[in-house]
């Protein structure tokens, strides 16, 4: 390497400088983003924290703090007035860590004493707003670690310490939390300063270098006069050279340059030359670093310096010069000169760019072509001598080679046999010069052996010069002869089907105007023994005709000749012995070249016998469709719905009561046919209820439905709509192994069975459980008491003052007094207690699955308040209490009976003390 000194090395203290100028540069230009991110926190802040804190201690924090951006913003406008540069620089990068540190403190000050002691969400509110602004420290202090670091260390510190201070199990993981994501924004902050740094340094060492590259003034006239004789003529031979040439002092760091070299360059004055040129400022971008690169290396005697590059000119314009140079060097081995010229290769560029742009453009039509070749739906190839030179690769897969296989290989790989091969050749040889082409239908050998057909055709390239070869087509045309071969055997076999059918065939000529009848047509109208010719005399196809079939039947003829549609026709013809038989006729035109019809050909078919089938079927119809009214007018008097399914579990038959219940009104027609299974799932879409033990799974209780349905007589029956009403099914098989049945509304019956099951467990009068009831949900309280090791509460509620109304007002109102009272008991307890009246004026409240004793006595106390309010009964208040007896389960008793006697020892020891009170029976 040369010395530091050097032109293509930078002054480490100017690059230094350099670096600090562009860092702190950044760091103020950059500063305003991160202004507007502190106002915009801090606005955050203030907005989600209003009311949660202390309004003075916020408003405060938010002045102060804005007024250090404010300060921030301040410091960013003055550093654009004054651009300091030099030693002033460090200075100002201290004044903005000093600021950063001010701010830094600021928000860890928000954090520890703006933090909401409860409120969980707001004070992840504080969390985000604290490590949002250090990730906007990240990306706006990268230029400077002093200010970062100033920046960030107090914000973290307040922070966490505030966390730790707290000590809870969620703070302590969120301080966690941030202490892990400060360290990881640190070590980002480092490599992108890092990058920075390195960034700056490596595009200043360019800069420094070619500011050191300046041309050579003119030496002092001492000098020019002591030249030597040799000097002259070498400047002599430098002048008169085509070649620029320099020479590069590197001891003191002097270029010199020969005139040529200014004139390559269009600087006729040597001053302006002097002035203006520098070899690195002149030097194209794109090939500046390539030669800084081999310059260095020649002096560093690592290679030789040959490069074409590019120099602007004094007109502004780049032109490219091929330099060659070499370094000389002391008996140190210390470079000491390196000198060299430089020639305009401008137009040999040109020419070069010219030659790759033809040989671009002959590559892409190269490729166009051989695009062209390869998409082509024939296979192509060009035959030189009868050797493949060029195929594309349609022709190649046709006989099943790739598609550069073939190329160098004689054609005879094609042919089946030398003969074959040797006769085509004299064949097409003679066409080709005869006539200049040549093609025909064959057969052709594949790789695999196998033999395909192909039509085959070429020409030559040059009719006048052989030389080039001729270029064959080959198409694939199997398909087309397998079509050929299955023509003529269709063919064929229509010859036979005709023969054998029972269908006469005609033939109507219509340019001739001549008709042809086969034998079977003359045959079905009874003319066996007459020939065509004797036939077509006696036989006229309009005259013949049934007078009621002839208008339509022609009508249907002529469109038929007109649209060449097929025309097909049932219509009655006269025969031989006068009588009309049924034919069916079809035909179809055939048009010629112009677009009319030319021919028209068809059948006929006797289908007498089938006509008479066909009115004796419509007959028997006609007589079910009226025995199917009847049933239906019968089974639609059927008060229930009715409905029958054939074998097949198939909807065959229902009446009017069926449609309007399970076919939503809608007529038999719509539903006919459809199965059982089906009709069930659309009930079930439409609300049918899935009794309970189905567990709400309609698959498992439409499965049901159908074992039950193709089992008829096994059990009942009933189902629920889900309009509520209930049905009770009645099936039996038939004899052909079809259901009937009947769907009787049972709706009223199960509300009636549902009432008296109510009446067997309920209060007539208040509708709460009964003693029976009562006694059932005891038991059952008790066994999940035992099972979950809980306590069942039983109160005995009696109400006080509740006779004297009874005496005084009577029952009517007394009666309205204990349903007043039974529904604000319900209101006092849970969904899972049970209110139940045990008799006359008394209740009894049962409480399962309690925890704790004392949950009786809030209810009691409850129900106590509850009862004492004003009972209002036509226009009068009533004013009762209640003594309430507690028991509990099993503490007090481990029966039923045992708990409510205990329940009422204590009841009545609340009214031995004066009524309108609460006593556990243990008390």
């Amino acid at each position: 390497m040369v010395a530091p000194d050097n032109i293509l090395l930078a002054d480490s203290e100017a690059l230094g400088l350099k670096v600090l100028s562009e860092r702190v540069r950044n760091l103020y230009e950059v500063s305003p983003y991160a202004d507007a991110a502190a106002f915009a926190c801090i606005a955050v802040a203030v907005y989600g924290l209003d009311g949660v804190v202390s309004g003075n201690i916020l408003v405060g924090w938010a002045i102060v703090q804005a007024l250090v951006a404010c300060a921030m913003v301040g410091m960013y406008l003055h550093y654009r007035s004054v651009r300091p540069a030099g030693g002033d620089l460090p200075r100002w990068e201290r004044g903005f860590a000093a600021a950063a540190g001010a701010a830094g403190c600021g928000w860890g000050l928000f954090a520890s004493a703006l933090m909401p002691p409860q409120s969980v969400p707001h004070q992840m509110l504080v969390v985000f707003i604290v490590l949002s602004m250090i990730l906007a420290g990240l990306g706006s202090m990268q230029a400077s670690r002093l200010s970062f670091a100033w920046f960030a260390l107090p914000a973290v510190a307040g922070l966490v310490l505030e966390l730790l201070v707290r000590g809870g199990t969620l703070d302590l993981e969120v301080a966690a939390l941030a202490c892990v994501v400060s360290w990881l924004v640190f070590q980002v902050f480092l490599h992108m300063n890092r990058e920075m740094v390195q960034m700056l340094t490596a595009r200043f060492e360019k800069d420094v270098a070619l500011e050191k590259v300046k041309p050579v003034r003119p030496v002092a006239a001492e000098a020019e006069q002591a030249r030597s004789p040799s000097a002259d003529r070498f400047e002599a031979a430098m002048n008169a050279s085509p070649a620029g040439m320099w020479d590069w002092d590197l001891a003191v760091d002097q270029l010199a340059f020969s005139p040529r070299f200014r004139e390559l360059l269009g600087y006729a004055d040597e001053a302006e030359f002097n002035r203006e040129f520098s070899f690195g400022g002149h030097l194209h971008p794109d090939d500046l670093g390539r030669v800084q690169e081999v310059i260095q290396q020649q002096i560093d005697g690592k290679g030789i310096f040959d490069e074409m590059f590019r120099l602007r000119c004094r007109n502004g314009l780049y032109r490219w010069f091929l330099g060659r140079g070499q370094a000389q060097w002391n008996e140190a081995g210390k470079a000491v000169r390196f000198a060299g010229a430089i020639i305009d290769v401008t137009q040999l560029k040109v020419r070069e760019e010219a030659l790759r742009r033809a040989e671009t453009l002959l590559k892409e039509a190269l490729a166009q072509e051989q695009a062209i070749l390869d998409t082509a739906v024939v296979g192509i190839a060009i035959f030189k001598d009868r050797i493949i030179s060029r195929c594309n690769r349609r022709f190649a897969r046709m006989f099943g080679y790739a598609e550069d296989e073939l190329i160098g290989r004689s054609s005879r790989v094609l042919f089946p046999s030398d003969e074959e091969f040797v006769a085509l050749g004299v064949r097409a040889g003679r066409a080709l010069t005869e006539m200049g082409h040549y093609d025909e239908e064959r057969t052709f050998v594949c790789k695999d052996g196998s033999e395909i057909w192909c039509f085959f055709a070429g020409q030559p390239i040059d009719r006048a010069n052989p030389e080039p070869g001729e270029v064959w087509i080959t198409e694939d045309i199997a398909e087309r002869k397998r079509a050929e071969s299955d023509l003529r055997s269709s063919e064929v076999r229509l010859a036979l089907a005709v023969r054998a059918s029972d269908s006469g065939i005609w033939d109507w000529d219509l340019e001739h105007d001549a008709m042809f009848y086969s034998a079977r047509f003359r045959e079905l109208l009874g003319y066996r023994d007459l020939s065509n010719d004797r036939f077509t005399t006696v036989f006229r196809f309009k005259g013949n005709l049934h007078p009621e079939d002839r208008e339509r039947t022609l009508a249907a003829m002529s469109r038929a000749l007109e649209t060449c549609e097929p025309f097909n026709s049932v219509c009655r013809l006269r025969c031989a012995d006068g009588s009309f038989r049924w034919f069916h006729t079809r035909g179809q035109a055939q048009q010629d070249l112009k677009g009319k019809p030319a021919r028209f050909a068809g059948s006929i078919t006797d289908v007498t016998e089938l006509r008479e089938q066909e009115q004796a079927l419509a007959s028997a119809r006609a007589q079910l469709a009226e025995t199917h009214a009847r049933l239906r007018d019968a089974v639609d008097c059927i008060p229930d719905s009715f409905a029958l399914f054939d074998a097949d579990d198939r909807l065959a038959l229902c009446n009017r009561k069926y449609e309007q219940t399970f076919l939503d009104g809608r007529d038999f027609e719509e539903f006919a046919g459809r199965t059982f299974e089906d009709l069930v799932r659309d009930s079930i879409a439409q609300g049918e209820v899935i009794p309970p033990e189905f567990n709400g799974d309609p698959e498992a209780w439409l499965a049901e439905r159908v074992r039950m349905h193709r089992n008829p007589g096994e059990r009942e029956v009933l189902f629920q709509l889900g309009d509520g009403r209930w049905y009770q099914v009645r099936e039996r098989r038939t004899r052909d192994g079809g259901i009937v049945g009947v769907r009787t509304d049972v709706t009223e019956l199960k509300a009636n069975e549902e009432r008296t099951r109510h009446l067997a467990h309920h209060d007539p009068l208040t509708g709460l459980p009964n003693r029976r009831l009562l006694q059932d949900r005891m038991d059952h309280s008790f066994t999940l008491a035992r099972r979950n090791r809980t306590l069942v509460g039983v109160l005995l509620v009696d109400l006080d003052k509740f006779k004297a109304i009874n005496d005084r007002d009577g029952h009517r109102v007394g009666d309205d007094v204990l349903r007043a009272v039974a529904a604000r008991l319900r209101t006092c307890v849970r969904e899972a207690d049970t209110v139940a009246r045990h008799g006359g004026d008394e209740f009894v409240v049962l409480l399962p699955e309690m925890r704790q004793a004392q949950d009786a006595r809030r209810v009691a106390d409850k129900i106590i308040a509850g009862i004492s309010a004003p009972i209002a009964i036509e226009g009068r208040e009533y004013q009762i209490g209640a003594s309430i007896g507690i028991a509990v389960y099993p503490r007090d008793a481990r029966d039923s009976e045992a708990l409510l006697r205990c329940a009422d020892q204590a009841m009545y020891r609340v009214k031995q003390d004066g009524r309108n009170g609460v006593k556990f029976f243990s008390e």
